[in-house]
């Protein structure tokens, strides 16, 4: 999985992985292949891989199944990557619409926190960052309601990443 080599610091094995994808992809119409190809190569800003390609797979992605909040969400971090975060604004906010109950939301909210940063909105930024770490907080000490424990590992690596460059 290249979100662990992500999270391990070996940036060259992760964007070897990335890019072999990104090879892949070009041979395959399936929107779940796009996501999953844009998604990995968008968790760390070092992936080595145009991050218009990544735009244009988690976009590929989106229109092929455009309420799938998942697909929403890596559209957005795809925008961020690319520099484009207004855009990463809209799609994170979009994503938690589209599933205000969903369980990986403090992962929009880390984007979120990201991408209002880079706007330099530094209030907005904290206050998403501060709700995400909340909700970490909250989520460990409890064993009741949605438990990051309880989420896919996949899931909770990128949590750490995303959460890491947040911190920043």
């Amino acid at each position: 999985m290249p979100v662990y080599l992500a999270l391990a610091g070996d940036s060259a094995s992760y964007q070897a992985i990335c890019m072999r994808e990104i090879d892949r992809s070009s041979q395959s119409p399936d929107h779940r292949a796009a996501y999953l190809v844009a998604r990995a190569g968008s968790l760390a800003p070092d992936s080595g891989v145009d991050p218009a390609r990544l735009v244009q797979l988690a976009q590929e992605a989106v229109t092929g199944s455009p309420k799938l909040q998942w697909y929403t969400h890596a559209l957005g971090l795809a925008h961020y990557r690319a520099g484009q975060f207004g855009l990463a604004v809209e799609y994170f906010r979009r994503s938690i619409e589209q599933k205000p109950e969903w369980y990986a939301n403090p992962l929009n909210w880390l984007g979120l926190a990201m991408a209002h940063r880079s706007l330099g909105k530094t209030d907005e930024a904290q206050q998403w960052l501060d709700k995400a770490l909340r909700w970490n907080d909250e989520s460990l000490a409890t064993a009741e309601g949605a438990n990051i424990r309880d989420w896919d590992p996949h899931d909770r690596l990128a949590w750490q990443l995303l959460r890491r460059e947040a911190q920043r």
